[in-house]
């Protein structure tokens, strides 16, 4: 009887053990699918969107003559005092000095067509 007792104990502890040293194959890191890249969505007004798309100075020819209408000494820039002219102010456009030089290049100046 004690052989057999001994016998299951062994056969008992080699199924454990059999069991925590069984694994499974290491699992290989999974990667996104690859997605198409989205369009952008449409931006808010105070993110420099509008209800129709903005004429940029260096493309639309309005935005053009804005520009240098209000560029008054013809250096090809606008500056915070000729953004500030009477004339400036009577106008709807947007500028943003996307490259921080302190001035507007024609292609950070647009101007805003009213949706109607």
């Amino acid at each position: 009887m004690k052989r057999a007792l001994s016998t299951v104990v062994a056969l008992a502890a080699a199924a454990a053990a059999a069991g925590a040293f069984a694994q499974s194959a290491p699992q290989q890191a999974q990667q996104p699918p690859q997605t198409q890249p989205q369009p952008e969505p449409p931006r808010s007004a105070a993110a420099g969107g509008s209800a129709t798309a903005p004429a940029n100075a260096a493309q639309d020819p309005e935005a053009r003559r804005l520009f240098r209408e209000l560029d008054r000494n013809g250096d090809g820039y606008l500056s915070r005092d000729e953004l500030s002219g009477a004339r400036a102010r009577s106008e709807n456009w947007a500028a943003v000095d996307r490259n921080g030089d302190g001035r507007i290049e024609p292609s950070e100046f647009s101007t805003l067509k009213s949706a109607r």
